[in-house]
């Protein structure tokens, strides 16, 4: 209801404002002020009739010329047969009063505010304001002063050319309570058909009516609550009864209109006569919102016991059917008579378990067979592993007690013949168990002598290779923590592919390195070094790079052969398993890997690399736990 009297608000003075445009345009409004304006202007004359004019009766001849004329009788007339409009001046573009409908109180209105916002410099502006007490305005009722709005219209030139030219500024004032009565004229909807009182209101919360009405102003929370947003609705116990207030922001739209942008409507009420007739509404939605809920719920619980339940249940079912290994057992599907299945999605999940049961079976019965070939191949590999290795190991023995010249290798083979027949055996124990986590058999370990042990094994690739290692090894060398066959692998490994990756008659090195916190072994050669392509993926199992190298090799140690790319993969595997890990860097000199292993929380940095390793960064990981000995650290530089 406020947003329609609001929009009736604006309509209204929009109507009227285009009403007096019309007037203005008539002939003869332009042409006698263009005559008005040719007078001689003078300051002095001016100040001279604003000082007289209050003295000044109708019959005196300068205020009978502005109440007499043309233009005054027109509005004079206008005036009689529309009492809403209580009062018209007009003034020539100097701001010198031309014509009145009734006596004003001053002669001289250019120094004016409404003057000069509707002079606007010369580009004119229709103007809206008030709403104000005038005393020289007629109320409808015929005696003088009443609270008006005024509306300045500016007056232009006629004449073909000079439209856009002001000639003189119209000043008419409309009585309020012409609005307030318009207002409350309005017919309410059926819908809208309550005990309501509308209210005008402007910025100042001053109350626009006529008569006052019985609050002069609003009280200043309600009028904050009021600016807050263009419209809406709120409760306010301050206005006793009337405690229900809907309200809505007068909007005038218009060219070049200067209107107040604070009017708003109120519409108030008691809340019990708003809320009166939307409570059968309330009753009748409820009632019927509780039946459909009702029918709604019997109805689903009903395809949901059919449909879902029964179905998921029999699922369910066959799901601990299978858990329980009964993998012959099926569910009924929606092809078969009695079925709680249907032709949707749950059916065709039915069909599904039946198609994964049926494979699960089949699956079981490959998983048996391939089982037992498995066991069979363990049983036969066993056997036919551990003849031959047995038989290595006696000959090497009894050929060494006959002290043969070459007692030494001998000695050497049937060492590394009991290593392989534990290694199988180990194997195969592990295969019939199941358990393939390898395990560590920590003891206190020589790493001198442990390096000069695998150098020694590597003898025979050396000389056929005719390549050299220089070991330097510290001789007050700490034993550390570790597991020796690992360790021994780590570093057969390392040299192994040191080996293969360089020329001929090549110097490969193995530097033992000792300080306070650290011990570390690096191995170096002068390998083509790893691109970086190749350089994430140097130690993940059966990676041998993008480079082709050479043809396929495992177990020769032919220049850039390859095996089958486990080396470096068992390498960081065990060094993981000893709780450490392994990076690797290549310059071009090669590749740099080191596992490393502290004996302290925080161990002390390492010295820098020899020269021509200088770019290298030196990294170190764990071999052994910090509870440990002594800490370790193997380099590898290809």
């Amino acid at each position: 209801m406020a947003r329609e009297h609001a929009e009736h608000i604006s309509t209204l003075l929009s109507a009227q404002i285009d009403l007096y445009r019309v007037i203005n345009d008539l002939p003869g409004t332009a042409e006698f002020l263009l005559e008005a304006s040719s007078a001689p202007y003078s300051r002095a004359e001016c100040q001279r009739l604003d000082a007289l004019w209050p003295k000044l009766t109708p019959s005196d001849p300068p205020l009978k010329q502005m109440l007499n004329n043309e233009l005054a009788l027109r509005w004079q007339a206008i005036q009689r047969q529309q009492p809403r409009t209580a009062k018209a001046l007009i003034t020539d573009r100097l701001g010198r009063l031309a014509a009145a409908a009734n006596k004003t109180t001053d002669y001289y209105q250019g120094d004016d505010p409404w003057w000069e916002r509707c002079w606007a410099n010369g580009l004119g502006r229709t103007v809206v304001a008030g709403p104000l007490f005038d005393e020289s305005a007629i109320s409808s009722s015929g005696t003088p002063g009443a609270i008006v709005v005024n509306v300045c219209l500016p007056i232009r030139d006629s004449r073909p050319g000079r439209q856009n030219d002001m000639v003189g500024i119209i000043k008419l004032a409309l009585e309020v309570g012409w609005l307030i009565d318009e207002l409350r004229g309005i017919t309410p909807s059926p819908s809208n058909a309550l005990a309501t009182e509308v209210l005008l209101v402007d910025g100042q919360g001053q109350l626009i009516t006529s008569p006052p009405a019985q609050i002069e102003k609003l009280p200043a929370p309600l009028l904050d609550a009021l600016r807050s947003k263009p419209d809406g609705y709120l409760i306010s116990p301050m206005l006793s009864e009337r405690e229900l207030v809907g309200f809505s922001r007068v909007t005038f739209r218009g060219p070049q209109l200067d209107a107040p942008q604070d009017w708003t409507v109120m519409v108030m009420g008691p809340r019990s006569s708003a809320l009166a007739s939307t409570r059968f509404i309330l009753w009748a939605i409820s009632l019927v919102g509780a039946t459909v809920i009702a029918f709604c719920f019997v109805g689903g619980w009903w395809l949901a016991r059919h449909h879902l339940i029964r179905p998921l249940f029999t699922l369910q079912h066959g799901a601990k059917e299978l858990e329980q290994g009964h993998l012959d057992f099926r569910l009924q599907t929606c092809l078969q008579m009695g079925t709680v299945f249907h032709n949707d999605e749950i059916g065709q999940l039915a069909r599904d378990f039946d198609l994964m049961a049926r494979q699960l079976e089949l699956n079981v019965a490959a998983l048996d067979k391939a089982n037992r070939l498995k066991q069979q191949f363990i049983d036969l590999a066993s056997h036919e592993l551990r003849t031959p290795i047995t038989y290595i190991a006696g000959v090497t023995e009894l050929a060494e007690r006959q002290s043969s010249p070459e007692a030494a290798l001998l000695a050497r083979i049937k060492s590394r013949a009991q290593r392989l027949c534990r290694i199988v055996e180990n194997m195969f124990k592990l295969m019939q168990s199941g358990q393939f986590e390898p395990t560590l058999r920590l003891e206190q370990v020589d790493l001198a002598r442990l390096a000069a042990a695998v150098v020694q094994d590597l003898d025979p690739f050396l000389i056929a290779r005719q390549q050299s290692i220089e070991l330097k090894i510290p001789q007050a060398l700490p034993t550390i923590t570790a597991d020796a066959e690992k360790l021994r692998d780590v570093l057969n490994n390392l040299l192994t592919n040191a080996i293969r990756f360089s020329t001929d008659r090549s110097r490969l090195g193995l530097q033992v390195i000792n300080d306070e916190a650290t011990v570390q072994i690096v191995v170096t050669d002068t390998g083509p070094g790893i691109t970086p392509e190749d350089m994430p993926q140097v130690f993940e199992p059966f990676y041998r790079g993008q480079r082709e190298l050479a043809r396929h090799s495992s177990g020769e140690f032919e220049y850039m052969t390859r095996g089958i790319g486990l080396g470096l993969s068992v390498v960081k595997r065990f060094v993981e398993l000893h709780g450490g890990t392994v990076t690797a860097e290549s310059t071009a000199h090669g590749l740099d890997s080191r596992p490393f292993c502290p004996s302290s929380p925080t161990p002390r940095r390492l010295p820098p690399s020899p020269s021509r390793f200088r770019r290298l960064r030196l990294v170190r990981f764990p071999l052994v736990p910090p509870a440990d000995l002594a800490t370790l650290t193997l380099r590898l530089i290809v």
